[in-house]
């Protein structure tokens, strides 16, 4: 018998290219090296946000020695990190 839907997580993705198309929706993405002019000026606004705290927050995921590598980059492809993952040597 076949499982019901109710029982799996909600989709993840896109949503259907037809519905999306008839709702004029629309994907626009970038390229950074279109940007490169900017950089040195956004890496100093970014650095001045993030030394004043709560204007940008990040997180970090630390895990420690070179044994941790397998599983860190497991667990990237599984979603298990928040932040950027470290491995600390």
């Amino acid at each position: 018998m076949p499982k019901s839907s109710w029982s799996y997580p909600a989709a993840r993705g896109t949503p259907d290219p037809c519905s999306a198309s008839t709702k004029r929706a629309r994907a626009q993405g970038f390229v950074i090296l279109d940007y490169m002019d900017r950089w040195e000026n956004s890496v100093a606004t970014l650095a001045d946000w993030v030394r004043r705290a709560g204007r940008l927050r990040y997180e970090e995921d630390i895990l420690d020695g070179l044994k941790a590598c397998p599983d860190a980059l497991a667990g990237l492809y599984r979603g298990e990190n928040r932040g950027k993952r470290l491995i600390r040597i």
